[in-house]
């Protein structure tokens, strides 16, 4: 396919240091019709390429509101097959339309002879692996004009082949593609748990200033996420001491009131951390 680098676009803003609430396309005008007071949204990129008539009007109102994630779950980087070329021109036309701040992509693999897996997997913490996600991003970050945001995945095995730390993968990719990293909080326990390493570890093996964001959560297939536990809170204090307040985004899935709770905590949190450092 066609990766030929595009014009830059100018970099876009991240979103505020606050809670960032994940809106299903259900909630849209409900949303629209009270904007609760939440720094920004995430959206899945499904909703965003195959959103017409209305749906596509709510969108772009709400894209003029709140700064946007857009979550891209099929262009894996990890994937051995070239990139969909329609897909991709999509996805830069949902992004010149809708200018999110962050392109969100999985980090990890989905494809078999071009057809997709039901969920993105994680890779094997490898030099090999290594060098194809950098030449990957590249070309992607390059073919969409914008800079892209990676999300950790949970990895329930551990990988006998891996000969890198999780978060030395994470860190090397980032440095080297020139990307950031959305710390998804709950894959992160799941990954420590099952590998048996501290998550402390992982948070202290990232810079700093290639994380771009916190997620919070447990994902649970056809559900909505579960809520963080009290783990996972504390998880989020760790982060929040060690690389510092970061737009933060709650769990999936829930009623528009219960996306507005969970966001109003992670705004004391943030709030109180702010405050810490600038003390």
């Amino acid at each position: 396919m066609d990766l030929t680098p595009r014009l830059p676009h100018a970099p876009p803003a991240d979103p505020p240091v606050g809670a960032g609430v994940w809106l299903p396309p259900a909630q849209f005008d409900d949303w629209l019709a009270r904007l609760p007071a939440v720094g920004w949204l995430a959206v899945d990129s499904e909703e965003a390429l195959a959103a017409g008539g209305r749906l596509r009007w709510v969108l772009g109102r709400l894209a003029a509101r709140y700064p946007l994630a857009l979550y891209e779950g099929w262009l894996c980087p990890g994937d051995a097959d070239p990139p969909d070329a329609a897909r991709l021109a999509r996805l830069e036309a949902a992004c010149a339309a809708l200018a999110p701040a962050w392109v969100v992509l999985p980090l990890g693999w989905r494809m078999v002879d071009g057809r997709p897996l039901a969920l993105p997997l994680p890779l094997p913490a490898t030099g090999a692996v290594l060098e194809h996600l950098v030449a990957r991003v590249r070309a992607l970050r390059e073919a969409l004009g914008r800079p892209l945001v990676l999300e950790n995945l949970p990895s329930l095995l551990p990988f006998r082949h891996a000969t890198l730390p999780e978060w030395t993968l994470a860190a090397r990719l980032a440095e080297r593609a020139d990307c950031r990293l959305l710390l998804h909080l709950g894959h992160l326990q799941v990954t420590a748990r099952q590998h048996g390493f501290d998550p402390l570890d992982y948070l202290n093996g990232l810079p700093p200033w290639r994380v771009a964001g916190y997620r919070l959560g447990t994902p649970r297939p056809g559900r909505p996420d579960a809520p963080p536990d009290e783990a996972q809170w504390a998880l989020l204090r760790a982060a929040l001491l060690r690389i510092g307040p970061r737009p933060t985004l709650s769990g999936r899935g829930g009623s528009v009131a219960a996306l507005e709770d969970a966001a109003h905590r992670i705004d004391r949190l943030l709030d109180g951390a702010c405050r810490a450092r600038t003390a």
